[in-house]
């Protein structure tokens, strides 16, 4: 059992002794670089005399601080439906899909009026995913004068959704309306949902710079002595993982992360005192016949645990490395800010809601718009069908979601979209009361505006108001009831976050009369 570095060497020694016949004598010049087989992690190097030294570019990137985790969410596109239950010649099915997954988060397709037994949708909404098992399509018959009725209803199990996805047909089935004396089915085919289903990760803000990044060439990470090894960390790593994927990872926690390049092996430089012509002295063999070995000889276990501490240290002493450059770097951008020298990163002004506007000019949005918080709910025969449509101030681009039947007052959306940015002031926001047989009657309407978002990103919660509070449209009588005796706070939860445009110069020009109205042909990117 080895309990040291040296007592390690010594026991490679004795394998190597044994396996003499598979091992490889090398003399290596000093500050030559030492061949190591293919791949290198494959190479077992023991040291005879001299030593030598591992050497790397080190380049230590910026690692941004307070970005969210990306949440991961599941993509749905529901095509079409084949042979729905429930339509007839005088009756035409006028279908929709309601998507449910967990308690809380649903979709909805849009109405396809008189669509029959197979309507088309071509619809694609996305849920956030919390672990949830499966996810429930409802598909449901639109009726103007009654309850809607039920078409057909399926599940999909979320474990059949690969990493590539998932399409296919989910089959549909309803309560039968009839059942005989020794039936045992409770229900009915219904008809086939066509539908895909993918992984994705919610999108998150660009930085709005790029990160700060510099190369130390030729470094020392370590230094290997007489009777030291190199190469026993591969014994202990996965196949096909190098050690130096292993020192990178080491880093993430760190506030720079570091990556390796042109990593190798050479004999170290002579030392004061030392011939220059000595040459250092080296055995090489094959990972997998020392590993071999070992097993033979009944000492796996315990070198692979001393494999495992081999490799625990070389991750500290590489961290700390890592700092020293760090710290090296920074006291060297300090002395040149002080002494009037340029940075090799210019410091930019802090982000204001003015120099937004113009920064982010061309942009784009994108928004998520979750859920209504206590909108007026209707009547028991009349509830709420909302829906909602959003533009910033003064521009064209809108983006609506889709009508949630009888919702009330409470209505989950999670519909995600975008719209460009061309510094306004501010994003209007819109409840609108579907009504098929007049216009949609606006109930709630509020804003966001760029104090809120100059950050480049906002989440939360946006109050609302009445439009007869704000003296807006909206006055119809049935409205009015119908928010009549509201005493609680209306608000919208969205989210929203910027993509920063290409670089350009611009600048705010405050006598200007520009507008978005007025010049169209601004908005060069449309919204997805």
């Amino acid at each position: 059992r080895c309990s040291s570095g040296r007592a390690c060497g010594a026991a490679v020694a004795a394998g190597f002794r044994e396996l003499s016949g598979y091992v490889t004598g090398m003399h290596v010049a000093q500050g030559d670089e030492v061949r190591l087989g293919e791949p290198p992690e494959e190479s077992l190097l023991l040291v005879a005399s001299g030593a030598l030294e591992v050497v790397a570019d080190v380049k230590l990137v910026e690692r941004f601080e307070g970005q969210p985790p990306r949440r991961v969410r599941l993509r749905l596109f529901v095509e079409r439906a084949e042979g729905l239950a429930g339509d007839s010649w005088f009756d035409r099915l006028d279908p929709y899909v309601l998507i449910k997954m967990g308690e809380q988060k649903r979709l909805q397709t849009p109405v396809q009026w008189n669509a029959g037994k197979a309507p088309k949708w071509e619809y694609q909404g996305a849920l956030a995913y919390e672990g949830e098992q499966t996810v429930q399509f409802l598909v449901m018959d639109r009726d103007v004068m009654s309850a809607d009725d039920l078409s057909g209803s399926g599940s999909l199990d979320l474990s059949q959704v690969g990493d590539e996805g998932w399409s296919g047909k989910v089959a549909l089935t309803r309560p039968r309306k009839t059942i005989f004396k020794g039936d045992d089915a409770l229900e009915e085919p219904a008809g086939k949902l066509v539908v895909s289903a993918t992984w994705d990760l919610e999108p998150t803000p660009a930085p709005r710079r790029a990160p700060k990044e510099r190369v130390f060439p030729d470094q020392t990470l370590f230094a290997v002595k007489e009777l030291g090894c190199w190469g026993l960390e591969a014994l202990e790593l996965a196949p096909g993982l190098p050690f130096q994927t292993v020192l990178e990872r080491s880093t993430h926690a760190m506030r720079y992360v570091a990556q390796l390049g042109n990593m190798r092996v050479v004999a170290a430089p002579c030392r004061p005192g030392q011939a220059t012509n000595e040459a250092v002295v080296c055995w090489k063999m094959a990972c997998h016949r020392f590993a071999a070995f070992l097993k033979r000889c009944g000492k796996d276990a315990a070198f692979r645990k001393t494999c495992r501490a081999a490799v625990s240290e070389k991750q500290v002493s590489f961290r700390r490395t890592c700092g020293e450059l760090a710290a090296r770097w920074e006291r060297e951008e300090a002395e040149a800010e002080f002494w009037g020298k340029a940075s090799s990163t210019p410091a930019e002004a802090p982000l204001t809601p003015r120099n937004f506007r113009v920064e982010f000019r061309g942009a784009t949005a994108r928004i998520m718009i979750r859920n209504a918080i206590n909108l007026p709910s209707g009547s028991w025969f009349d509830k709420l069908d909302p829906y909602v449509v959003v533009r910033f101030r003064g521009s064209r681009p809108t983006m609506r979601t889709s009508v949630l039947k009888d919702a009330g007052s409470e209505p989950l959306w999670n519909h995600e979209g975008s719209l460009p940015y061309g510094g306004e002031f501010a994003l209007d926001i819109r409840v609108y009361d579907y009504d098929k047989y007049s216009a949609d009657d606006c109930v709630a309407v509020g804003e966001l505006t760029v104090q809120q978002f100059y950050s480049g990103r906002f989440e939360g919660l946006v109050q609302l108001e009445t439009p007869q509070d704000v003296g807006g449209e909206g006055s119809n009588k049935k409205k009015k009831k119908k928010a009549a005796g509201k005493s609680r706070q209306m608000a919208l939860v969205l989210g929203i976050s910027f993509e920063p445009p290409p670089r350009t110069e611009a600048s705010l020009d405050t006598s200007s009369t520009w507008s978005p109205v007025d010049s169209p042909g601004t908005y060069t990117r449309g919204g997805a």
